[in-house]
């Protein structure tokens, strides 16, 4: 399972080229403000008052931990992404990916990238759904789904639904022919994932 992945290239992240890092962001080596971090959580999230101030506590602590900042900048200057193709071609088993359909920071049409690529793909979305799943609705839940394991559908839901999330009804595919273990709409608890 893939939970809105990043790898392929987009405007201002192209393939074998360092990150553009602001200048700027060297700063918050020493200055690092609440309400600078909350305006960069917010589009990871579905809705704006889902970033509550306990979740900007949260970061917030996280990020002035020791080394915190300086790593992030470290990681952030070292990144440059590769073609992901090569290596997403040898991928052999069923893959299902699950995205936020408003997801500001990747968003849910970078999925056709992963189905195009990865020959037993899936898609599902969830609406009302950003980039953080847990707490996108506005409370801190987790989103409730079934999905095959092992070749089967779980009998119980993975965890707790979310009063609003609801697992999309048309569950899209790679455009492979006979591809042999396609999540279906039409599959039932006791019936195996494949045709």
């Amino acid at each position: 399972m893939l939970l809105a992945p990043d790898g392929f290239a987009s405007p201002g992240f192209e393939y074998d080229k360092p990150a553009q890092v602001p200048a700027i962001l060297g700063v918050m080596r020493w200055v690092f403000p609440r309400a600078l971090l909350r305006a960069n959580l917010a589009p990871a999230y579905a809705h704006p008052d889902a970033v509550s101030d306990s979740i900007t506590q949260r970061y917030y602590d996280l990020m002035r931990a020791p080394g915190n900042r300086q790593a992030l900048l470290a990681v952030l200057q070292q990144t440059m992404l590769t073609d992901p193709v090569p290596r997403l071609r040898i991928i052999t088993a069923p893959t299902l990916l699950v995205w936020g359909v408003s997801d500001q920071i990747l968003p849910v049409a970078n999925a056709q990238n992963y189905l195009k690529v990865l020959p037993y793909a899936s898609l599902v979305t969830l609406p009302n759904v950003g980039h953080v799943p847990s707490g996108s609705t506005g409370e801190d839940a987790r989103v409730g789904a079934r999905v095959p394991v092992a070749g089967r559908w779980q009998s119980e839901p993975v965890s707790d639904a979310v009063p609003g999330v609801k697992i999309s009804a048309s569950i899209q595919r790679s455009q492979r022919p006979s591809t042999p273990h396609l999540v279906s709409p039409t599959n039932t608890p006791d019936s195996p994932c494949h045709p």
